[in-house]
């Protein structure tokens, strides 16, 4: 084989006789190695798809963070405790009346009966007096009326009531043209036995003593409640055991129930919240009906006492010691002392504006300091930045969002129910 001008001649061996014929074949180059044009352009637009949404991603990403960084805000939740204000006032003082007003302090007294089926052993005879509280009304004089101990005062049914003590009567008032009596309450009790002097509630009463007189209409009284403990016959014999079972339960259900029964919504004066406190209850009287079978019913009748507040009093009061927003307040009676204790709970003056001003641009740690220092009886704070990875606050203090919520303590009156 020889070659000549790019042209490779090969020689082949032939029988003898027969043409040598030469065929011409061309060197292959090494162009005709790579893959045509048209198999390389997909592999290159794939390539640049790819990078045109890696960039595409990337500038949406720096998008989200520069936008981030332009809605940087902080919001600040603080609990902490209302300042405490406290008044101590004699129990005297705060029970009588202002100027012609209505006293801070009220004692109310009502009565509950309640009843149940016990065993009896046989029966008895026995007297006993009626007994109840009158409200009496001088409507005679404008100076204090005196009463001696052992006054009469008589029902329409005829029945004499006599006092137990010296009573003082304050002397009416005129109040926009409108006579306004004089008022104070005592406690009576019948000249005789029987049930005609359990009177009921509203009974009028009047003086004897001063009948054919002016004051016979002008002094006179009323039964604040219904009257009990009347009675003149035979009644059956309770077990004493049976009667002291009887009575603890009775006691333990009206002081966990005082302040909710009817009797005691009746008694309590407009615009009075009872004290939160354990009320005063003792039995005053009992009597037993015979029942068939060996039973019989017996009915005791409890004389409840509380105190109740007059809450715009109260308000006024703790307003008139102390500036602030009240928040709540708590009052307390000690009887020991005689003083009467009012516990205000207010919300102290805080710069809202300056203290944003001082946490702004500040870190969480520099955020908390400042917030003690300048915010007394701090409980807790809560702070939250945006967006998560900021670790400080905003420079401007428009995008700093700031709260506090003051907590009162167990057994403050936030909203008292007033009748």
């Amino acid at each position: 084989m020889r070659k000549s001008d790019g042209v490779v001649r090969s020689k082949t061996s032939l029988p003898q006789g027969v043409p040598r014929q030469e065929t011409p074949t061309r060197e292959q180059s090494d162009e005709t190695s790579v893959a045509p044009s048209h198999r390389r352009r997909p592999q290159k637009r794939l390539v640049r798809g790819w990078l045109l949404l890696a960039g595409g991603v990337v500038s949406f990403l720096l998008l989200l963070v520069l936008a981030a960084h332009g809605m940087h805000r902080a919001w600040v939740s603080i609990a902490a405790e209302a300042q405490k204000l406290e008044l101590r006032i004699p129990l005297q003082e705060a029970m009588a009346e202002e100027g012609g007003g209505v006293p801070l302090l009220r004692s109310v007294t009502f009565q509950v009966r309640r009843s149940t089926i016990v065993r009896a052993e046989g029966s008895r005879y026995r007297e006993a007096p009626a007994e109840g509280v009158v409200e009496i009304r001088n409507y005679w004089s404008r100076t204090p009326l005196s009463l001696v101990p052992h006054t009469r005062f008589e029902a329409p049914n005829g029945i004499v009531f006599r006092t137990q003590e010296a009573i003082r009567v304050p002397g009416f008032r005129e109040v926009d043209g409108t006579l306004l009596p004089g008022t104070t309450t005592a406690r009576v009790v019948a000249d005789t036995s029987g049930d005609d002097g359990n009177i009921q509630k509203g009974t009028p009463l009047l003086l004897p003593a001063f009948r054919g007189m002016p004051q016979y209409e002008r002094v006179s009284a009323v039964a604040v409640r219904d009257f009990s403990g009347g009675w003149k016959g035979e009644e059956p014999i309770i077990p004493r055991v049976e009667q002291d079972r009887v009575l603890r339960q009775f006691l333990r259900e009206i002081s966990a129930q005082a302040f909710h029964l009817s009797e005691a919504v009746a008694a309590l004066p407009e615009g009075y919240a009872f004290v939160a406190a354990s009320p005063t209850v003792r039995p005053v009287a009992q009597r037993g009906v015979f029942l068939s079978g060996g039973a019989a019913q017996l009915e005791v009748v409890f004389r409840v006492q509380a105190y109740a507040f007059n809450t715009e009093q109260v308000k006024e009061r703790l307003l008139r010691a102390a500036t602030g927003n009240l928040l709540g307040f708590r009052i307390r009676v000690d009887e020991a002392k005689q003083t009467v204790v009012l516990d205000g709970f207010f919300q102290p003056r805080v710069a809202v504006g300056q203290l944003k001003q001082a946490i702004a641009g500040k870190d969480r740690d520099g955020v908390v300091r400042i917030l003690m220092d300048r915010i007394s009886l701090v409980q807790e704070v809560n702070l939250q930045i945006f967006p998560f990875w900021r670790h400080t606050f905003p420079v401007s203090p428009d995008r700093i969002a700031l709260r506090i919520d003051y907590r009162l303590p167990d057994g403050v009156d936030r909203n008292p129910q007033i009748r």
